[in-house]
């Protein structure tokens, strides 16, 4: 708890030392924020008297970005006529073929 504070307190004192000498380093990205959340929670639980809690990572709604752009990239390759069905069946075969790929790579190394 105190950590958390302590880490997103250092990150903030950095981000402004960096934006004064006008280079962009340290941007205060949505996961710097929600490790305040994390350690807001816990300073809640234990100021209710809460002895334990729950992981805050339960509460982590962040998005795979990752994830998110391959299937929108698949989705914009398709025709637009049943997209949901489309870019899930494609999804799906690419998938199958990446896990096929890496049986064939790890069999190699055997």
């Amino acid at each position: 708890m105190k950590s958390c504070k302590r880490f997103c307190c250092a990150y903030a004192e950095l981000a402004q030392i960096c934006f004064r000498q006008g280079r962009t380093l340290f941007a205060m990205v949505p996961k710097a924020h929600a490790w305040d959340h994390v350690g807001h929670s816990l300073a809640l639980s234990k100021a209710a008297g809460h002895v334990m809690t729950v992981n805050p990572a339960l509460w982590d709604c962040s998005m795979a970005e990752d994830f998110v752009g391959a299937v929108a990239r698949q989705s914009r390759r398709i025709s637009h006529k049943n997209v949901c069905e489309n870019t899930l069946l494609m999804y799906r075969i690419k998938a199958r073929m990446v896990i096929k790929n890496f049986k064939k790579k790890k069999q190699w190394r055997l």
